[in-house]
């Protein structure tokens, strides 16, 4: 096991987007959530449920935007380069996150949520 570094980010490429050439894929960075990140996710979701509720969504929402720090190769419907942006509060703006598909976010805020143990296999790629 190798020991995780919250403050550095991995390149994730989508698992649909993989067989495509490597110049046509997005590249995403992620890292894992620091201590803090997941206690606010952790803290969020145990008041939740005390109100037999399930944010899924709203938990999702939180992954990516503590977890996605940039793109590259990330084109809209015109071909042009879709700039990364932060809000205020130093996190990828959430209307950046509409320009992805549904599946493509879930997929997204589960790897940064099980980015919790990087092998040495996972390190080599």
């Amino acid at each position: 096991m190798i020991a995780v570094d919250p403050k550095k980010d991995f390149e994730y490429v989508l698992v649909k987007d993989r067989k495509s050439p490597i110049d046509k894929q997005t590249v995403f960075l992620i890292h894992p959530l620091t201590l803090a990140e997941c206690n606010i996710i952790e803290d969020y979701l145990s008041k939740a449920a005390t109100e037999n509720k399930f944010p899924l969504g709203t938990v999702k929402c939180m992954r990516l935007r503590m977890g996605l720090k940039g793109w590259r190769n990330f084109k809209d419907s015109k071909g042009a380069e879709v700039k990364f942006e932060k809000a205020e509060d130093g996190m990828v703006k959430e209307e950046l996150l509409e320009r992805l598909y549904p599946e493509d976010r879930t997929e997204l805020a589960n790897e940064i949520w099980q980015f919790t143990e990087i092998t040495e296999e996972d390190e080599k790629n």
